[in-house]
């Protein structure tokens, strides 16, 4: 049961999570809060090398514990986002961009009611002459 929860905590670090997210979705997967604490304070404590070896650290696959750390756990990520979604910690730019679209249009209209402003008048006031 702790290599499934020590896979599953390496496979969300490398995806970008943070150990306490990790913790908190094993936990309400159903997994032993207790073990799944046990597990994240031998991260904590530098056995974070473990989950990420170094290519020279790397061995050929043997049934050792070591090649169920590469085994992803089949329930623990059930409540994380899908990859297509978007990384945790960033934030979407949609909302700046459209504001500095929409500012630039008013921009471009007060320029050109300076530079245009009497023609436009002229204009408007045949238009409204002619009806």
């Amino acid at each position: 049961m702790k290599e499934e929860i020590i896979g599953g905590l390496k496979n969300a670090i490398e995806r970008g999570y943070s150990l306490e997210e990790a913790v908190q979705t094993f936990i309400n997967a159903g997994y032993n809060p207790f073990e799944v604490n046990e597990v994240a304070k031998i991260i904590n404590a530098g056995a974070i090398s473990v989950l990420s070896p170094k290519k020279q650290d790397i061995q050929p696959k043997t049934t050792s514990a070591l090649s169920e750390l590469s085994r992803p756990p089949e329930t623990a990520f059930k409540n994380f986002p899908s990859s297509a979604a978007q990384e945790p910690g960033k934030k979407s730019n949609a909302p700046l961009i459209t504001i500095l679209i929409i500012l630039i249009f008013l921009i471009i209209l007060v320029l050109l009611g300076l530079l245009f402003g009497d023609k436009i008048l002229k204009l408007f006031s045949k238009i409204i002459l002619a009806m």
